[in-house]
């Protein structure tokens, strides 16, 4: 093996990973770096290796990724390691934002960004937006009003774990909320938070609807504030037994957008596939006993939706599509045909033209209707799918395949009562 040259000591680091030696990890990482500091697959592979999962821990990992800042070598892409590492720690908390809690993180972020040799508009919306993850609104807003126009979308589409799609901002949710904590009624904005988080969402509903009279004249807080009350607003119909429609009208309120480009009006939400596929969660708590229903028109794509959708390594759920090309349904659990897969044919699918599904939901079975046909019957759901908070989300089976239109309509849901 040659010491002077980095490739070989790097690949003996996955193999040192699959023994669980910590020691022989750190070896063999040294040794790569002695050869070159800026071989950046070895601390990469580092990373990896430091993972809870293989045995090493966040704070481990957070250790490797302030050594990197200590190098000072900001010539080269190692203080950039930073960056990466703390992303790919926050991608595996349940709340990732709380990642970036604690006073050292803040700190070490601010430290990082002061000593970048050269600053550009990507380089101070990317630190804008490590404020707003820290919820540090203050801050977040004075260098937003610092960029004014010259906000940088792409350090969005940066801005994400490479293991967890989850781990994901987009301007259009950033900015509204960073208008909405630093507004003449944030006081209120807090408060309104708060009874969410204590579960007062009936006493938050008022308040929100308040938020968006008052901010009638602030696009971004009113658009913060009208997504808010839109969930909860959904939440409270689906609790009282309401058909709660989930149908986004005119804008996104209540939904997240991963994936895809949207086109929601009055009587459909419209939605077509970019590089990525289609992704769009409802922001909406859903669990136990309900049915889902509404119309799709997927034409000749493979598309359909998740139930009990929720933020986790494996997210836990299930992916129901229906493919009018070849007039079957897929049940798929854990997402996209990951595990637990059935496929039934069902003659009730229109291959050209808009399909009527209705989802049931009860006692942990799942049954599918097409057009009023029954296509699925009593499908075991496991109990995280059925009790955990869970979201509905709207998806399509490939990415990379753009162009590709799908549209909803009259979706709804409702809670099942023991006597439905």
């Amino acid at each position: 093996m040659h010491p002077e040259f980095p490739h070989a000591a790097t690949r003996m680091i996955t193999v040192a990973m699959g023994g669980g030696d910590d020691e022989s990890v750190y070896e063999w990482f040294n040794r790569a770096v002695k050869a070159q500091l800026d071989f950046i697959d070895a601390y990469n592979k580092l990373a990896l290796a430091l993972r809870p999962r293989w045995g090493g821990s966040h704070e481990q990992m957070y250790d490797l990724a302030v050594k990197c800042i200590e190098t000072g070598r900001y010539d080269t892409d190692v203080p950039n390691m930073y960056i990466g590492i703390v992303l790919e720690i926050a991608g595996e908390y349940k709340e990732w934002r709380d990642a970036f809690k604690s006073a050292s993180v803040q700190k070490d972020i601010d430290t990082y960004f002061s000593k970048l040799p050269v600053t550009n508009n990507y380089d101070t919306t990317r630190h804008m937006i490590f404020y707003w993850a820290m919820r540090n609104y203050a801050h977040a807003r004075t260098i937003l009003d610092q960029l004014g126009s010259n906000v940088d979308n792409s350090a969005f589409a940066a801005f994400r774990s490479k293991r967890d799609i989850e781990l994901t901002v987009k301007q259009k949710d950033v900015i509204p909320e960073i208008a909405a904590f630093t507004s003449d009624v944030s006081n209120k904005v807090s408060k309104a938070e708060k009874m969410c988080v204590d579960d007062q969402n009936t006493n938050a509903i008022p308040l929100f609807k308040h938020l968006c009279d008052h901010f009638k004249a602030n696009s971004n807080a009113l658009a913060y504030a009208k997504h808010r009350l839109a969930a909860l607003e959904r939440k409270k119909d689906f609790e009282d037994g309401k058909w709660a429609d989930l149908l986004p009208v005119n804008d996104l309120s209540g939904w997240t957008w991963y994936d895809g480009m949207y086109f929601p009006n009055d009587k459909q939400f419209r939605i077509v596939s970019d590089a990525s596929g289609v992704k769009f969660v409802c922001d909406t708590i859903i669990a136990g006993d309900y049915e889902l229903e509404g119309v799709i028109d997927s034409r000749g794509s493979y598309a359909g939706f998740n139930i009990g959708y929720t933020k986790d390594l494996n997210p836990r759920s299930v992916f129901i599509m229906i493919e009018p090309a070849h007039s079957n349904v897929w049940v798929c659990k854990y997402g996209y045909a990951s595990a637990g897969i059935l496929i039934t044919s069902s003659n009730a699918i229109a291959r050209l033209g808009p399909n009527k599904f209705r989802v049931k939901v009860k006692h942990a079975q799942l049954s599918v209707y097409i057009n009023d046909q029954l296509s699925i019957k009593d499908f075991a759901l496991s109990e995280d799918v059925y009790s955990e908070r869970g979201k509905i989300a709207i998806c399509n089976y490939y990415s990379g395949v753009t162009g590709v239109s799908i549209a909803f309509s009259d979706l709804r849901v409702r809670k099942l009562a023991d006597a439905d």
